[in-house]
């Protein structure tokens, strides 16, 4: 079922060749937040679909959506459920890899041809899960991605405090709860957005997901033939540059590292270069 709330509002936007302008469409589409940037003159017949990592929401890729409009690309954002202005069903804690992965799947196949799925963090690893039960795509983006496995013990030594009163709630929302902590794990100083008001639109997460991410129950597919770049953030304090890197051998994909960055690369200083990397790749890898 199809709903709008404030459906083809129209903006200008700068482009390399002067001004061009696009829409915004924000849709509910079965209870799913989808946020839409479409050029008047689109230049490339590919979508991008942009999926959020973990208490994140469609919101987080405002800055990139809007780049890429103003390049002539179609994209979409999507707001996971219980995250951002979807559903609030299930409840968090009740939420799945296999959930996230299917709403991915879902906004996919909404497209109106196969898109390329650019996934930060958690998002990364939401868009493997696709790759190893869905198939292949015209390629792929792992931002500041979960690497292959991930383990309860990373946000132990991260927080012990935080991990403990987390597993009493079953909930991630202790490493989001205040400002000062949101700017630890994912802003740099003079970010696009301050600490404050990225600790106001953060949502919980279920750990549930964290517990499916390990070798026992999660087995990434090691033939993809999927185009596939690995952007790793310099100063990201929850995925080492290492373990990125290892990320992208394991996929034969290209790997870069984005400078003097932190783990929310789409709103750091550095979202205008890293995003002229990425339609750089895309353009030289072929899509159109």
């Amino acid at each position: 079922m199809l709903t709008g709330y404030g459906v083809a509002v129209f903006f200008l936007g700068l482009s390399f060749g002067g001004i061009m302008a696009y829409s915004i469409e924000n849709t509910m589409v079965d209870g799913i937040e989808v946020i839409t940037y479409r050029p008047n003159q689109p230049k490339f017949k590919t979508p991008l679909v942009f999926q959020h990592g973990a208490w994140h929401g469609a919101w987080c890729w405002k800055y990139w959506q809007e780049l890429f409009a103003e390049w002539g690309w179609v994209s979409h954002a999507h707001s996971l459920p219980s995250h951002g202005k979807s559903a609030h069903k299930p409840p968090i804690r009740l939420c799945t890899m296999g959930l996230y992965r299917d709403t991915l799947k879902a906004q996919v196949d909404r497209c109106e041809r196969p898109p390329v799925v650019i996934g930060h963090s958690m998002g990364g690893m939401i868009t493997q899960w696709y790759l190893q039960k869905y198939g292949e795509l015209p390629a792929v983006v792992l931002l500041a991605s979960i690497p292959l496995y991930e383990y309860p013990w990373r946000y132990l030594k991260l927080d012990p405090l935080r991990m403990l009163r987390a597993s009493l709630t079953f909930s991630g929302s202790p490493f989001v709860d205040t400002p000062a902590q949101v700017k630890k794990m994912f802003l740099t100083e003079g970010a696009l957005m301050s600490a404050e008001d990225l600790h106001k639109r953060m949502d919980s997460e279920s750990l549930l997901v964290t517990l499916s991410l390990n070798p026992l129950v999660w087995h990434p597919r090691n033939d993809v033939k999927t185009p596939t770049l690995v952007m790793a953030a310099e100063k990201d304090g929850l995925f080492p540059v290492a373990e990125e890197k290892a990320l992208a051998e394991f996929y034969h994909g290209d790997f870069y590292v984005i400078p003097d960055t932190a783990h929310n690369a789409m709103i750091e200083r550095s979202y205008q270069e890293s995003a002229n990397y990425l339609h750089d790749w895309l353009v030289g890898n072929g899509i159109e």
